[in-house]
Order: structure tokens, then sequence, then C-alpha cells
């Protein structure tokens, strides 16, 4: 499997399992004062570190909740298993897993995926970006009044 298989695949893992977890009732407990983690950010990073891991093995990988892991590689994952744990403690359904691998800092590869809109963004260096595998782009559009930032 190429790295953006890997990461496509890690990516719609954690997302089966937090859209499993949506909406029941969480015990929620908190890094610091106010960044929250729930058993779902658990569970799916511990799904997406497992895929990462049986593939490049020799990968360094920093994910979110549990920190970093050292591989003697020069590659690096970044793995955010559920972006948005504020919205999804609150059971507002705006979150996301995001995964990405670098080589020297350099993000070569990344899936974000939205599991409640069934929507899979990825990107490979050189290669475009994509949505559910169709291509898409930046705006043209140069002025900032006439843009739409999200």
């Amino acid at each position: 499997m190429t790295a953006l298989q890997v990461a496509t695949k890690a990516a719609r893992c954690a997302g089966a399992i937090t859209l499993n977890w949506f909406a029941k009732v969480l015990d929620v407990s908190y890094k610091g004062r106010t960044n929250p983690v729930t058993q779902a950010d658990l569970d799916a990073e511990a799904a997406v570190l497992d895929i990462l891991q049986k593939e490049f093995p020799k990968h360094t990988i920093l994910a979110e909740e549990s920190g970093l892991s050292t591989g003697s590689s020069e590659y690096r994952w970044y793995v955010d298993p559920l972006d948005g744990t504020r919205n999804f403690v609150q059971g507002i359904p705006h979150f996301c897993t995001a995964i990405a691998l670098a080589n020297s800092n350099e993000v070569i590869v990344a899936a974000t995926y939205d599991p409640i809109r069934k929507e899979l963004f990825t990107a490979e260096k050189g290669e475009g970006a994509y949505l559910n595998e169709r291509p898409i782009n930046v705006s043209r559009r140069l002025d900032i009044e006439n843009s739409m930032i999200g």
C-alpha cells in the first residue's frame, strides 16, 4: 500500500469509530483546562496507530493523545484522531480525523475524513488534492474582499 492509501484507510477507520461513539453519553476528561478527551479520541487513535505501525514500523508518529513515538526514519506521521472533540462532546456534527505524513518536515501526504458527511479530502505532494477522489483546487481569486474563508 502507498502512504496515501494507508492514510486513507486509517482516516476512514477512525471515522467509523468516532461515528459509532457520536451522540452517546461519554465520560469527558481534560488535557489542561480546556481540551476535552473522550474514549472516542482514544479508540480512534489506537486504531490509526495500529494501521500506521503495521505498514510503516520505522516511521515516527506524533499523535494528539499519546504523543510522540520515535522511529528510525526521516518520515513522521501527524495524527489527530478526532479533530473537533469539543463539537463532538456537545453533539455538534462538525468533526473529522486528520492524518498527514511529512518527510524532513515537508508534508507529502494528507487525509482528512468527515464521517458525518462521508467526505474524504486527500492530497499528495505533486499530485493535487481531492474530495472523494474528485479533483479540487483553490480559488483563483486574488482579492480578499470577494473571497470566502472557512
